[in-house]
């Protein structure tokens, strides 16, 4: 069941054309919220509420709420005239699925069939055994990898306090007043989006925000690239949690190996499976002293993909380029292909044996 909430009857029966037919219309809110209820059935389908334009943002949020607590499985799109930048993260923050500019037929009509017709992205955490590894610069040239694999991907920045994938990425941070956490998604290449961490101090987001923005991007997306900061507070943890695959960073130097071990066991204490994780070694260099073989040794865990050292990662970064997309020829970028394949194969793995989300304890 499709159900619209517009009150301006011409703009209802617009939106009703864009979606296709079989919409049933209500013109206020109580009425969308009783026809979802009342049809809260067994047998019935998960259904999509899409509310238009002439619905404010705080009554639209409001539904939304009411719908989540009583229907859970309902998608909710929420339709704005040029609204669509300004306060996504928050919309999306509250449970809403998509945020459509009303006036595009083809993206009404495109993000109803999201909804309708459902299908869950894998979310893959990048996080590394000490600040410095470079979990930033591989999250985007992963991202970058993935796309070219034919996925549309977005690559989140969990770094609340001072992330840099919107300088890696060359996108804007929108520093709006009314958003919750990040900004709202920004292309960055074709098929490739950036969720920037906010530009200005004083943001806040809650862990719960957290899992459900991730939720949401995760229906949208085929893959969702999360660039975890370097300390592990509540955010990274629910980002671990929401993860089908974790990628460990280390680099070739002597503290970063040390530091890996102990990072793998607290992973195994909160019973992330060692099948859903890759350990990759950034910036690999044979003048390191270590040997593929040495490597393994010291981190005691396969080392899934080693990305060499190059002095044209900081020229890509200056670029806003990931290397992956401007060079896919580079000795790196060839590395990052490779194991982006390695990295689709994990979790269409896991999905196909429904071995999802967090071992049980």
């Amino acid at each position: 069941m499709t159900v619209l909430c517009e009150p301006d009857a011409a703009t209802a029966a617009a939106l009703g054309a864009r979606i296709g037919g079989g919409v049933t219309i209500t013109h206020t809110v109580v009425g969308a919220a009783s026809v979802l209820i009342e049809a809260d059935r067994p047998g019935t389908r998960h259904g999509s509420l899409l509310i238009g334009p002439g619905i404010a943002v705080g009554p639209a949020l409001a539904l939304t709420a009411a719908i989540r607590h009583a229907r859970p499985s309902v998608a909710v799109v929420l339709l704005r005239d040029g609204w669509h930048r300004e306060g996504a993260a928050r919309a999306m923050a509250a449970g809403v699925r998509e945020v459509v500019d009303a006036g595009d037929a083809a993206a009404v009509h495109n993000a109803w069939r999201r909804v309708e017709q459902p299908r869950q992205g894998a979310v893959v955490a990048v996080l590394a055994a000490k600040p410095g590894c470079g979990a930033t610069t591989v999250a985007a040239n992963l991202g970058a990898a993935l796309t070219a694999e034919g996925r549309r991907v977005c690559v989140v920045d969990l770094d609340l306090r001072g992330g840099d994938l919107a300088t890696v990425l060359a996108v804007p941070r929108i520093q709006a007043a009314d958003d919750d956490g990040t900004a709202p998604a920004e292309p960055s290449l074709p098929g490739l989006d950036c969720l920037a961490a906010p530009g200005a101090p004083g943001h806040r987001v809650s862990a719960e925000h957290t899992a459900d923005l991730l939720g949401a991007l995760s229906m949208r997306y085929d893959v969702v690239v999360v660039d975890l900061p370097g300390t592990y507070g509540p955010h990274a943890l629910t980002a671990l949690d929401a993860a089908d695959h974790r990628v460990v960073l280390t680099t070739p130097e002597r503290p970063a190996l040390q530091a890996l071990a102990p990072l793998l066991e607290v992973l195994d204490q909160l019973g992330y499976p060692p099948a859903a994780r890759s350990v990759v070694v950034n910036r690999a260099d044979h003048r390191a002293g270590f040997a593929s073989e040495e490597l393994e040794r010291a981190v005691q865990h396969p080392i899934a993909a080693q990305f060499p050292a190059t002095p044209d990662i900081p020229a890509s970064i200056n670029r806003g380029r990931p290397l992956t997309a401007d060079r896919p020829g580079h000795p790196f970028s060839r590395n990052v292909r490779r194991f982006a394949a390695h990295v689709l194969a994990a979790v269409e793995d896991r999905a196909a044996s429904s071995q999802r989300r967090r071992a049980p304890p």
